[in-house]
């Protein structure tokens, strides 16, 4: 059997003016698709902008909020243990001079111890004698 020879093959120019028109489309689909992935970038970006810059300002504002308040906590901090150190140096002042007096006294002490035993022996020496 012999084939049938009116079967159309296309010729190039037809092919390349069909071909021309489907890259056409499909150029046309990418731009359409690229456009509104532009319009979704700036959709979803210009607020994710503006949350971080808020974020960042917060983000700042307690930081600086926390260093004031640990700045402050630190000259408190400072100004109890100054006066800390000078209470525990005038009680350390009041407690040195209680011990001298206590030592003065101790000493006071045993030279009247003495002088009694002294006064004691000489009676007990005279009554003897």
């Amino acid at each position: 059997m012999k084939k049938d020879s009116s079967i159309e093959i296309p010729l190039e120019a037809d092919f390349d003016k069909r071909f021309g028109k489907i890259k056409e489309d499909v150029n046309d689909m990418i731009m359409i698709h690229a456009a509104e992935m532009e319009d979704m970038r700036v959709v979803i970006h210009e607020p994710y902008v503006s949350i971080k810059n808020e974020f960042d300002e917060t983000t700042d504002e307690v930081k600086k909020l926390f260093e004031n308040e640990v700045s402050e906590m630190k000259k408190e901090l400072e100004t109890e243990t100054t006066s800390l150190r000078k209470d525990l140096k005038l009680v350390e002042d009041n407690l040195k001079m209680e011990m001298e007096k206590n030592g003065q006294t101790v000493w006071m002490l045993n030279l009247l111890t003495i002088a009694m035993i002294l006064v004691l022996g000489c009676m007990l020496f005279n009554k003897l004698a």
